[in-house]
């Protein structure tokens, strides 16, 4: 009987372990550098395994609405650990979308990685990052046209 007790303790230790590292959350700090003003808002949204980035907010895991103090270093808190994407729009006069001349962005973008798209924004490949446990840091610089 000992023998059988010492074997359903540990297939329950070994079973409690594994829940145990399922459930285990990361965080996420990002910083955002090279905003030319502190007017209007930050648009964030964060994007898990491909689904809708980099424009489709509703697939979105997160979206946020930052300002730009705020925006320069945040974190993202209790995320699943996997790929993400993010994609992000300084919307400096806050009507909520990307402003343009022509076809060239007037206000400030910007993607993890520091991906660029050729004619448009990049595949979700170029912007893909991993998030780890316990704590993954990234940045991401944003650029005017």
């Amino acid at each position: 009987m000992t023998r059988m007790f010492q074997m359903m303790v540990l297939v329950l230790a070994m079973v409690v372990g594994q829940g145990a590292m399922a459930a285990q959350k990361a965080d996420l700090t990002i910083s955002i550098s090279n905003m030319r003003n502190a007017k209007g808002s930050v648009l964030v949204a964060v994007f898990k395994d491909g689904v809708g980035f980099p424009s489709d907010n509703d697939k979105a895991i997160d979206n946020l609405k930052l300002t730009p103090q705020q925006a320069q270093k945040f974190i993202l808190e209790d995320l699943e650990p996997g790929d993400y994407a993010i994609a992000l729009l300084h919307d400096e006069n806050n009507n909520g979308k990307m402003d343009k001349v022509i076809f060239f962005p007037k206000e400030g973008f910007g993607f993890s990685n520091d991906a660029m798209g050729t004619a448009g924004p990049p595949s979700y490949k170029k912007a893909k990052f991993t998030v780890k446990a316990p704590k993954t840091s990234i940045n991401i610089k944003m650029k005017y046209m």
